[in-house]
């Protein structure tokens, strides 16, 4: 069995500084784009965590070079939303590193999906280097404004995943209130984003995806929730990982805000979820 508890520690880095989102060619015509709606960019989330708010800046700032109105700090009704997803994978001396962005329309509808891929040495990614940031941000940048001057066909394909057994989600246990399954459908929507393709429960050749949610009171008001997400095979149930999520949350996340809530971890479960599955797949 496999347990991923989705946490990372923080890495020191050095040496010499590679470009890894450089593009050749010529200047990009995008780099005009008179962009009407502003962007409200999200702290990113995924491995490494101590990035987040430094990433969200670099991107406003390539997003306002471009002349699209964009910030960390406020958003009104009419404000897109932007999310990166960081994914950071060791590869020999080096880390491979992908991150998944995706803007959003003021009603909450996908307006278009960008991947951002290089590689870095060990470790540099957890130093927030300004310049990786800025290469970063300004590889993606030109793409997110392409999204906000014309949303159509701006969303990338599905990247191929590791398993070749289609994916079940079973109802959510334990004391979390989603009766709509706001947490069901987000979590079905990262998953095929990733490319697994997500099917009703009942056949043998499926994963099931079962999530435990857990609500404890703490001293603050806020709540401690945990999601345990566990992996079986449908044929004989047999466990293949568990993925472990936890967090405070207040009143508001769980009540008002729980679409986005429920969205943020979907995005975190499914990157926990594609681990567990390709480990497994390395194991077998």
């Amino acid at each position: 069995m496999i347990l991923l508890l989705l946490s990372a520690p923080w890495f020191g880095a050095c040496g010499d500084l590679p470009r890894p989102f450089q593009h050749d060619g010529a200047t990009n015509p995008l780099l005009e784009i008179k962009a009407p709606a502003g962007i409200f960019v999200q702290p990113v989330t995924g491995d490494r965590p101590q990035t987040e708010g430094a990433v969200a800046g670099a991107m406003a700032s390539a997003l306002q070079r471009l002349d699209v109105p964009a910030s960390t700090l406020s958003r009104n009704t009419s404000s897109m939303t932007l999310h990166g997803h960081v994914q950071v994978v060791a590869a020999e001396e080096n880390e491979r590193l992908s991150v998944l962005w995706e803007l959003r329309d003021a009603k909450g509808g996908i307006a278009g999906i960008h991947r951002s891929e290089g590689q870095l040495p060990a470790g540099l990614w957890d130093s927030a280097h300004p310049d990786v940031l800025a290469q970063l941000a300004e590889e993606a940048a030109p793409k997110i404004a392409a999204m906000v001057q014309d949303p159509v066909a701006q969303i990338d394909p599905p990247r191929a995943a590791v398993s070749p057994l289609d994916l079940a989600i079973l109802p959510l246990l334990g004391g979390l209130d989603d009766p709509q399954d706001h947490l069901g459908r987000a979590l079905t929507q990262e998953l095929r984003l990733t490319g697994y393709p997500v099917v009703e429960a009942g056949g043998e050749e499926v994963l099931m995806i079962q999530g435990l949610a857990d609500l404890s009171p703490t001293q603050d008001g806020e709540q401690l929730l945990t999601l345990v997400w566990t992996l079986r095979q449908a044929e004989d149930g047999s466990e293949v990982g568990q993925i472990e999520q936890q967090s405070l949350v207040s009143h508001d996340a769980l009540t008002r805000d729980w679409v986005q809530t429920a969205r943020q971890i979907s995005i975190g479960a499914a990157a926990g979820i594609h681990q567990v599955i390709e480990q497994a797949s390395q194991d077998l």
